[in-house]
């Protein structure tokens, strides 16, 4: 199985895992959406380097200084989406009540939209910087 695609099942996993949270904080509980988001980034950042590094990156650098560049790379990460949503809550607002959704729903899908760049910027990190190729030699 080529390493893009376990990137990708690892992906959908931790997609799953934020999505879930975000969800259940945010139209559960009534969290911030930002908050929200961050609160369910940090749980897919967990499951992430777990899976990734056992099964996606098992023949690349996971060692102290991987860890160290992955939690760099996913706070970055999650700088972009959470400065993202803060950005489109208002815009995500408006929409949603011209087509007549909830504000849970139009946050929702704000956070399905601000997902999709967020893990492709993931893996390009990850496989570029985070987990890198063992050195020659």
């Amino acid at each position: 199985m080529s390493r893009v695609l376990r990137f990708g099942l690892v992906g959908v996993a931790n997609t799953f895992v934020t999505y879930v949270v975000f969800v259940l904080l945010n139209a559960g509980l009534g969290a911030d959406p930002a908050t929200a988001h961050a609160a369910g980034w940090t749980l897919g950042v967990i499951n992430s380097f777990v899976l990734n590094r056992s099964w996606t990156f098992k023949d690349r650098d996971s060692s102290g200084r991987a860890f160290v560049r992955f939690i760099a790379a996913n706070a970055f990460v999650l700088l972009v989406g959470t400065v993202a949503i803060a950005l489109l809550k208002g815009p995500a607002d408006e929409l949603g009540r011209g087509v007549g959704v909830s504000q849970e729903q139009s946050y929702a899908g704000l956070e399905a939209l601000v997902l999709v760049p967020s893990v492709l910027l993931n893996y390009l990190l990850a496989n570029h910087w985070v987990f890198r190729k063992p050195a020659a030699g």
